[in-house]
């Protein structure tokens, strides 16, 4: 563009100059020195642009592989004083820096032909240094980690060694993919008489051609960084011996926070290596004259959109790590609990200032039993895939076992035992797949994976219904969860030794009286505050509620975590008894009727879709009760207008229907159908959670749920069974 009064023309667009500007005065003043994160965001058109900035921005595009698909990237200033950059988000885990000339470097130069190694010992020193107390304990897992016996590749004498996680050793963090060591079966098991051969002293020397490339760097990379010691799963968890392999494997926590790093391969599988043979990297660094400023690429969130972050395995072993390693696009970067460290930046970013990914859920050990957070554990975890449908325990047991210390009486099958009435609403977001039946069609291993958990289930699960479980907490008026949920059913486990039923404790509100009635003592170790005021005794959100005029603190828990009412929290000697003891059977006496469910659906904003679920009248006459969501599309494609189902009641509940959003389950996880039956004086929803069952022999498989009017359901016929669901 020519400016009047101008004869040469401007090299840079509208749009670079505004950038320009911005590099010289970040708060749109007149200092050059005013750094502090409040700037103006930036939008350049980076496309069919003459502009030589724009076209500096355009190569580095290309190098990436996505120039055609971003036609523009909008920079903002970095939210700190340490970092003088602007920063653009390319992708998701990619991100562009600008830094002007005239400033304290960030984005530095380094040799594009290997990793350089000085800088990983510079960057874990630099941790050790400066927070090594926050680093050495994480600082959202505070309960101390079990020490653990395990196998570690001793790298001095190139073979297995028997050992615990009180050793100081790194751990590999992979994909497998479809490699497989020339010393492992095609079932990705070493035998036991394999297992004596790796504990003979170098046999993975003698053996290194069959060591998948990813494995064999990551053992070069342990010795350059001065330890002695590896764990890999494919060589230090005996597979074939299943007690064993059960206890290595409930222990994926303990070893992957113990470990003093955590080696990641982010790109590829056990093939494909930490990096390429040649070590060279693209030409992530630019220079542009007219802006005066550098351009630089760096990965951040680190790991976000690579396959590792889609694998299933790898979702516990990122939450366990303290330190680690993250190798990408032959890019070596370090992440600890305080900051983020790329190779080629001169200073590392702390997490506050950092680009989050698009799930950042974060594993905290509290010593109540908070399902809120278990819910975007799961559901985080359910996006991602794995190579064997059956797995979804095993790679989630890490999690599950340092969650018992918050859940009393733990897990069964992934379930919570002390919320188990809660744990049964989840639900499908679209179409799931039986992991059973994807095992059996490719003739991969099979697990015990009940219907009625999230667990048997491939594809994402919607659990916005565990919220429920904010009925306990004590939170402002805005805040607090209007969703209750009531036991009706007893259930029971079965032994696996014995056969025997034991009764779930499944008690996590049974002390719910007590937020309404201050005469009833407090369990031991809990303390009543009453309240100045309240929402008084005859409000409508005081009856739904049950009062709210007093709240209850723990002694183990401080002072700020209040609740509404006492929960059971777990005892420091009891011991859990997991899945191992248990088959996939629960047995209980529950209500049943058969409806019918109208083929045609409407959408949820969560995912899925609502089924109408209705009773017969009288020919040719119906009446809808309530909605189901189904696990399978085969009601989406039935030729016929309306199907039979079998529905048993799991448990009650009721909802406030106040506009907007809640700390609990929000409005639009109900149908608009239901959202028409609650009390024109209460404004509260009453319901059953219903669950549509089909039959195997003495069996009944989980098929859907949904809800059926309180009052709706009262009046259908119905029969009492004992149901077994398996």
């Amino acid at each position: 563009m020519t400016f009047p009064g101008k004869r040469n023309k401007d090299p840079l667009c509208a749009q670079c100059r505004r950038i320009k500007q911005l590099l010289l005065f970040p708060e749109g003043g007149h200092e050059a020195d005013s750094w502090d994160g409040q700037g103006t965001t930036v939008t350049v058109l980076v496309s069919g642009s003459g502009c030589s900035s724009c076209g500096a921005i355009s190569r580095i595009l290309a190098i990436l592989g996505v120039q055609e698909q971003i036609t523009q990237l909008s920079f903002a200033v970095i939210p700190t004083k340490a970092v003088q950059c602007l920063r653009a988000v390319i992708d998701k885990g990619t991100a562009l820096y600008l830094q002007p000339s005239d400033t304290q470097l960030f984005l530095t130069e380094f040799d594009p032909t290997h990793l350089s190694t000085d800088f990983s010992k510079t960057s874990i020193q630099h941790c050790m240094h400066e927070h090594a107390q926050a680093c050495s304990k994480s600082q959202t897992i505070q309960h101390a980690k079990d020490l653990v016996s395990i196998y570690l590749i001793d790298l001095d004498a190139n073979c297995l060694v028997r050992a615990s996680t009180r050793k100081k050793y790194a751990a590999l963090s992979y994909v497998w993919g479809s490699s497989q060591s020339s010393f492992v079966n095609i079932k990705g098991k070493h035998p036991k008489t394999t297992l004596s051969r790796m504990q003979e002293s170098g046999f993975f020397l003698r053996n290194s051609k069959g060591i998948p490339r990813t494995v064999r760097q990551a053992m070069t990379f342990t010795r350059v960084m001065g330890m002695k010691y590896l764990w890999v799963d494919r060589y230090c968890i005996p597979q074939d011996d299943q007690s064993e392999k059960h206890s290595q494997l409930r222990a994926m926590g303990s070893i992957y926070y113990q470990a003093h790093f955590v080696i990641i391969a982010a790109e590829g599988d056990g093939i494909h290596g930490l990096c390429t043979d040649d070590y060279v990297r693209s030409e992530y660094r630019s220079y542009s004259n007219e802006l005066k400023a550098g351009l630089g690429v760096v990965y951040e969130p680190t790991t976000e959109n690579t396959r590792w972050s889609t694998r299933g395995w790898t979702f516990q072993e990122q939450l366990f790590a303290r330190r680690s390693f993250v190798f990408r696009e032959n890019t070596v970067t370090f992440q600890c609990q305080q900051s983020t460290w790329q190779e080629g930046t001169k200073t590392p970013l702390p997490h506050a200032t950092c680009l989050t990914g698009s799930r950042a859920t974060k594993l905290t050990i509290d010593r109540w039993p908070n399902m809120l957070h278990l819910k975007d554990l799961v559901e985080e975890y359910t996006e991602r895939k794995l190579s064997h449908p059956c797995d979804s325990l095993d790679a989630f047991a890490g999690i599950l076992d340092a969650l018992e210390s918050s859940f009393p009486n733990g897990f069964l099958f992934g379930i919570s035992e002390v919320c188990f009435d809660i744990s049964l609403l989840w639900q499908p977001k679209g179409v799931l797949a039986d992991r059973l039946a994807l095992a059996i069609a490719d003739n991969k291993p099979l697990a015990d994976l009940p219907s009625w958990s999230w667990a048997r289930w491939e594809g994402p699960i919607d659990c916005s219904a565990w919220e429920a479980a904010a009925e306990c907490l004590f939170l402002s008026y805005y805040n607090q969860s209007f969703y209750n949920v009531f036991t009706i059913v007893n259930w029971q486990k079965t032994s696996r030794s014995s056969g025997a039923l034991v009764p779930l404790s499944n008690n996590y509100n049974a002390l719910r009286n007590l937020a309404k009635d201050s005469s009833l003592p407090p369990p031991l170790g809990w303390k009543r505050q009453a309240l100045r005021s309240g929402f008084g005794q005859d409000g409508q959100l005081s009856r739904l509620l049950r009062n709210t005029n007093h709240r209850f603190t723990h002694s183990t828990l401080g002072q700020n975590r209040l609740f509404r009412f006492p929960v059971p929290l777990p005892s420091s000697t009891s011991e859990v008894v997991d899945d191992q003891s248990w088959t996939p059977r629960v047995h209980g006496r529950v209500q049943r009727a058969f409806l019918s469910m109208i083929t045609r659906s409407t959408p949820r904003k969560q995912g899925g879709r609502w089924h109408a679920i209705e009773r017969r009248l009288q020919p040719g006459r119906k009446l809808q009760v309530g909605v189901v969501q189904l696990h399978d599309s085969k009601l989406e494609t039935a030729t016929v207008d309306e199907v039979s189902g079998e529905f048993i009641a799991i448990s009650a509940g009721e909802f406030f229907c106040v506009p907007g959003e809640s700390v609990g389950v929000p409005r639009n996880t109900f149908d608009e159908w239901e959202l028409k039956w609650q009390g024109i004086d209460s404004h509260i929803y009453e319901f059953y959670n219903v669950m549509l069952i089909e039959h195997r022999g003495e069996l009944s498989i989980r098929k859907g749920l949904g809800r059926v009017q309180k009052a709706l359901w009262e009046s259908l016929e119905r029969e009492e069974i004992e149901v077994v669901l398996a």
